[in-house]
Parts: structure tokens; sequence; C-alpha cells
């Protein structure tokens, strides 16, 4: 059953996985795009199509100003 609410996790930037979901990330669109990955990703992140976040694009929210944030939601 879903509740129309997609799971979010919320992090400071210095949380230990965030790092390592960010090498992921580049990781995978490297495999995929090869040489054209920083600028896809690029792309990707400006239209906030990328599952990590920074919260500044919900500052107005508790919880969310200066973190990082994962969201299940794409």
């Amino acid at each position: 059953m879903s509740t129309g609410i997609a799971p979010q996790f919320i992090f400071t930037p210095d949380y230990t996985c965030v790092k390592g979901i960010t090498v992921a990330i580049a990781q995978v669109a490297k495999e995929k795009w090869g040489q054209k990955a920083d600028n896809i990703l690029m792309s990707l992140r400006t239209g906030l199509k990328v599952c990590l976040y920074n919260s500044d694009e919900k500052a107005e929210y508790a919880g969310y100003p200066a973190r990082i944030y994962i969201c299940l939601c794409q």
C-alpha cells in the first residue's frame, strides 16, 4: 500500500555514508556514460534528478538546513 510519501533519509554532510554514496553515484555514471558522465551528472543534479540532494532546496522545512538527504522518489 502506497502512502504517496517518498521515504527520505537526512544526514549531516560529514556523515560517513554520504561520501560512499557520492562515489557510488559517480562510479555508476562513469560506467554508463563514460567520459560524458561528469557533464550528464551535473545536468541531472541541476534538474534534481539524482537521489542525493543538498537540503538547501528545502531550507524552509525543519530538520533540512545544512543537511544532505536521500529521497527515493525518482
